[in-house]
């Protein structure tokens, strides 16, 4: 308590104003972003290692020239998913570097 005045002297703080916080300014824009992706790629790079040997994917691109990246893709999932339907073909392609992918 002061003496002087009377009045009860906070010594805790427990009295004290909070301040006021200062608004931020938010910068509107573009920002610069880069994309991180996680692709499986041992097995379809020996599957491919194996249609070049052999003479596959040349054989296809002579016959399907517009289709035979997606024809090996397809060919590849089926090898390596063989339990899996082939409706499960888009989970596979968006996890696993292949042909048309």
């Amino acid at each position: 308590m002061d003496d002087n005045t009377g009045n009860i002297i906070p010594t805790r703080g427990r009295s004290k104003k909070k301040s006021i916080p200062v608004p931020t300014v938010v910068k509107h824009g573009t920002t610069p972003y880069m994309e991180c992706k996680h692709l499986y790629y041992g097995a379809t790079y020996l599957l491919e290692a194996v249609a070049d040997t052999l003479g596959l994917t040349a054989d296809l691109q002579s016959c399907f020239p517009n289709d035979y990246q997606q024809m090996l893709s397809i060919a590849f999932y089926l090898i390596l998913e063989d339990n899996n339907p082939l409706y499960r073909f888009e989970k596979w392609h968006c996890t696993h570097k292949h042909p048309y992918g």
